[in-house]
């Protein structure tokens, strides 16, 4: 197998592995039984990394185009990071 043939396997892996993830993480985010437990606080900003790995990963792909789709993508990464630091904040009041 040459390095193109693995960098191939990989590029399609990456998405499904994504959603496995995504999967996963919204299953942990039910299973808590409070919004504010430590569960489903790392749960939900997961979820939400998750989705914008995704569409950034596609957009790589070229199963999504549009000058618009990077910003997007940086928009939603930007709310997980605020939804896992507010998270933190209100864990540590």
């Amino acid at each position: 197998m040459d390095s193109a043939t693995i960098s191939e396997i990989f590029r399609n892996l990456v998405p499904i592995v994504l959603m496995i993830g995504l999967f996963l993480f919204a299953r942990l985010a039910l299973k808590s039984k409070n919004l504010r437990s430590v569960e489903a606080g790392i749960a939900i900003s997961l979820i939400i990394w998750a989705v914008s790995e995704t569409l950034h990963v596609m957009s790589l792909l070229g199963a999504l185009e549009g000058e618009t789709t990077e910003d997007i993508v940086e928009v939603i990464h930007t709310a997980a990071m605020v939804a896992f630091g507010v998270f933190i904040v209100l864990r540590l009041k």
